[in-house]
């Protein structure tokens, strides 16, 4: 966090965290997949709110950190239809055009229609 906030390095980044919080009590983390650090995102999490108790976060997960000031919000995952009209796919493709604009969904039309020709 304290890197993709540009602030410098440091021995003590939650003390450089927690004041960055502090002087940007407007600012809304947001923290994908926090399920790969679980152990030490909860470490960090709760001592940041411990110091910071308005700090605002959207965290997604697949398993909940276990804080107390922890919300949750289950989502039922995107359905994945054999067809090109699949919310999942539609989300992935509009996400990609946004990275390289010529992004074509016809790699996903092949695929498509090799998984329903197995299906037969």
């Amino acid at each position: 966090m304290v890197s993709a906030l540009g602030l410098p390095e440091s021995y003590y980044p939650l003390r450089q965290l927690t004041r960055y919080c502090g002087e940007h009590p407007d600012a809304l983390f947001v923290l994908d997949n926090m399920e790969h650090l679980l152990l030490e995102a909860r470490q960090v999490m709760e001592e940041l709110f411990e110091k910071v108790p308005d700090l605002r976060c959207l965290i997604t997960s697949r398993i909940p950190l276990h804080i107390p000031q922890e919300q949750l919000f289950p989502l039922e995952p995107l359905a994945l239809e054999c067809s090109l009209e699949s919310p999942a796919l539609q989300m992935f493709a509009e996400y990609a055009r946004r990275i390289r604009p010529d992004f074509r969904t016809t790699f996903f039309k092949r695929s498509l229609d090799l998984l329903t020709i197995r299906k037969k």
